[in-house]
């Protein structure tokens, strides 16, 4: 009898030690006003154990974590402001949230520039890019100011962190733009139309390596890609490669670059879709087991390192 125990614990240590998540999914709830934490399974991209986390939430449509991912930024579109909340690295939870950043109209998107030095928030109903310095020692949003207008309807800005341009969705136009930001004054500028084909778009995500860019559209309730031209930054070759997005939220990628996360605020659950390497197209979509409150931001991220 004694000899089997020993077996039965390796067993079970073995378990438990494996299943250690290496990779957690925030996904923001515009429905109820909080932020969901789960846990990805790396290999078959399901999430398990979700919880809510966070506090001072009012129509929470995107959110962001800066490099060190100590900093949570999610931008509500109701109270329009944006929570600056605190990440435990060790369980991943949202504490000491307060309201960070003013002179917003309906923020809808927030991202960081690589030095981490601004933040750039979509208005929507502003029709506008306000950006904001971050404060060094609190990381709080500071000195925000309008620094591009001519949009109608702005919905979602992505920052490259490997060339001059910034891309922002606007759903009224139909359009995508390729902007840059000036080295001079930090400001969002030169904003032409680049992409075809797009129907309310509500989110811009690249991936990676800035090859493909994934666009969320709302009236045809799909997914478009589009390669990203490597000398130009013009968005290419762009064709739907998903029916099935809902909502106001951006596609999230994981951090391997092996699936993609689409928000479906009918189902209030997301689509779990494998991405191929060769051409980033999207295959083999399942419904998340775990449900959500209308979900719309998404952030991912490596908790291994």
């Amino acid at each position: 009898m004694h000899k089997l125990a020993y077996p039965v614990i390796f067993l079970i240590y073995v378990t438990c030690c494996t299943a250690h998540a290496t990779q957690q999914i925030y996904v923001t709830n515009n429905g109820n006003n909080t932020v969901s934490l789960c846990e990805l399974d790396q290999s078959s991209g399901k999430l398990n154990q979700c919880t809510t986390t966070g506090s001072k939430f009012n129509g929470p449509e995107s959110i962001t974590f800066n490099h060190m991912k100590n900093i949570a930024y999610i931008a509500n579109n109701d109270s329009h402001n944006i929570t600056q909340c605190t990440r435990d690295i060790t369980t991943g939870a949202l504490n000491k949230c307060q309201t960070s950043g003013r002179k917003l109209f309906v923020p809808s998107s927030i991202k960081l520039n690589y030095s981490e030095t601004f933040a750039y928030i979509t208005n929507y109903e502003g029709s506008s890019i306000t950006r904001c310095s971050i404060s060094p020692n609190s990381y709080k949003l500071d000195h925000c100011n309008t620094t591009s207008a001519g949009f109608i309807g702005p919905t979602s800005i992505a920052i490259s962190q490997t060339t001059p341009f910034t891309y922002i969705s606007d759903a009224d136009r139909n359009t995508l733009f390729k902007c840059t930001i000036s080295q001079s004054d930090h400001n969002v500028s030169n904003c032409f139309p680049t992409g075809s084909g797009f129907h309310s778009p509500q989110g811009i995500t690249l991936n990676f390596n800035e090859h493909y860019a994934y666009i969320s559209n709302d009236w045809s309730s799909t997914v478009d890609l589009c390669q990203v031209d490597a000398n130009s930054g013009d968005l290419i070759y762009c064709k739907s490669v998903l029916t099935g997005f809902s909502g106001n939220g951006s596609v999230a990628l994981s951090p391997d670059n092996s699936h993609a996360y689409i928000p479906d605020a009918k189902s209030n659950s997301l689509l779990i879709c494998l991405i191929e390497p060769s051409d980033g197209t999207l295959a083999h979509c399942e419904t998340s087991e775990k449900t959500f409150n209308n979900p719309a931001g998404m952030a991912i991220l490596d908790v291994t390192n």
